[in-house]
């Protein structure tokens, strides 16, 4: 910041303008009129509250983004966790089909398992 407050006001309005073209490509289309205005206010005396405000609102940014990725995460995690556990129950009932005696084609039709899956299922210990 010190640098900066001390540019002359054309090489600090250059500065503005590059870094409002490298920020403004990656931030969500709701913010980038923030950073603009932000960086189109730009003076030497007002270095400090530029630099500020430009934070908070990256801050804002990156904070939005963790929390959709935590939530996307999470929900995947849901939904692998439920076809986890409905494939764990297919194959508890074949096995349990499998003990009661019945052929592999009708176990197929109850669980939806393969062929191939019900046979690996046999080789297993009960």
């Amino acid at each position: 910041m010190q640098t900066m407050s001390t540019m002359p006001a054309d090489s600090l309005q250059r500065f503005a303008t590059w870094l409002s073209r490298v920020l403004v490509r990656n931030v969500p289309p709701e913010k980038r009129r923030e950073i603009e205005t932000i960086l189109s206010s730009v003076n030497t005396k007002g270095v400090k509250a530029m630099m500020s405000n430009l934070e908070r609102t990256l801050d804002e940014i990156v904070r939005k983004r963790e929390q959709q990725g935590i939530e996307r995460g999470f929900e995947q995690g849901i939904e692998r966790g439920i076809e986890r556990g409905i494939e764990d129950t297919k194959h508890q009932v074949a096995r349990s089909l499998i003990g009661k005696g019945m052929d592999d084609p009708f176990i197929t039709d109850v669980t939806g398992l393969s062929l191939e899956t019900i046979r690996r299922l046999r080789d297993l210990p009960q």
